[in-house]
């Protein structure tokens, strides 16, 4: 009768572990095996985030010069850097056949490499080679980023007192929030760009991916009915007579959204067509343009101003020292 009470308790820990979430693993989870995690586990584990984070960023200005099948291809050579780092940095001795995957992952990264460069002028994207072999040592760079992350988790299960998985995942997403929000994001907005003045208008992909997540339901409800009707019926979802109101409420939730982030690119504006039903906003969204351009006008000149000041107290400077040395030319 005890045993069983403790195979309940036991089975009882583990759906309880399974349903806890991520960010409650942070403060209560400990691991079967031995104590509770150290506080610096929780710094260390920022590694691999940040690492994943660098990662990203080079994988996403490498597709800026290359085709995206040529992108995808590099990006297996993870598998690469993953051998040489467990071989000379872990001490992990690969066998034979890892060293033979390895040989051909080179072979594929060379042969999708050179293609790239010869053809870098003959595809959609029009860039030098020189870009080119810019995006490729980037998409490169980026995955032996990754490969550094995929070993560093590995390690730190391993360790005396390993990371379960679920703080692992948690962490990493606690920390790759912390970057973007306190540093990336804050970052990309305050440097010049052509993005209404930033090099990416933090506000402005927001309310872009907004209406982009709209369209997920629409995307997961198709996706539903083709697995029902064209792979098994055990699974997805069926059409029925109430799939027409579920089609009108995608559609009016598209709108919606659509008429909300107005004036914002992708948007719809009620100028009194036939989709707006007679509503016209024409004067609301002229006065919302023009404050956006006299905001960009704005800092386009704070910006000229902050680079003639720099120049001016540069020539300042050197008048300075031109004087100097015509008072004491030793």
């Amino acid at each position: 009768m005890r045993e069983e009470e403790d195979g309940n308790d036991t089975e009882n820990g583990r759906c309880e572990t399974t349903l806890t979430p991520c960010v409650l693993g942070f403060f209560k989870f400990k691991p079967k095996s031995s104590n509770s995690v150290s506080t610096r586990k929780y710094f260390i584990l920022a590694i691999p985030a940040t690492l994943d984070l660098v990662s990203i960023t080079m994988h996403t200005i490498g597709l800026q010069y290359l085709d995206v099948s040529i992108f995808t291809t590099l990006r297996g050579s993870q598998i690469i850097f993953v051998a040489l780092l467990k071989q000379y940095v872990w001490k992990q001795q690969l066998l034979t056949f890892h060293w033979v995957g390895v040989y051909w992952n080179v072979v594929s990264a060379v042969l999708v490499g050179v293609a790239a460069v010869l053809t870098s002028e003959e595809g959609l994207k029009y860039v030098s080679q020189t870009e080119t072999v810019l995006g490729v040592c980037l998409i490169l760079s980026g995955s032996f980023a990754q490969a550094l992350a995929v070993v560093t988790e590995e390690h730190v299960m391993k360790m005396d007192d390993p990371a379960p998985p679920l703080l692992l995942i948690g962490m990493k997403g606690f920390w790759a929030t912390i970057w973007c929000v306190f540093i990336v994001f804050p970052l990309a907005y305050w440097l010049p760009g052509d993005d209404h003045g930033s090099y990416e208008d933090i506000f402005s992909s927001l309310s872009m991916f907004t209406m982009m997540d709209n369209f997920r339901p629409i995307a997961v409800w198709l996706t539903e009915l083709f697995i029902f009707y064209l792979i098994s019926q055990s699974f997805g979802e069926e059409w029925t007579r109430e799939s027409f109101l579920l089609i009108a409420g995608m559609i009016i939730l598209i709108y919606s959204t659509s008429i909300y982030n107005a004036p914002n690119a992708g948007s719809i504006l009620l100028d009194g067509h036939w989709y707006s039903f007679g509503i016209d906003c024409s004067q609301e969204y002229g006065a919302l343009q023009r404050e956006k351009g006299e905001a960009d006008a704005k800092s386009k000149g704070l910006e000229h101003k902050k680079t003639s000041s720099t120049l001016y107290s540069s020539a300042c400077s050197v008048d300075l020292y031109s004087s100097l040395l015509e008072i004491n030319p030793h």
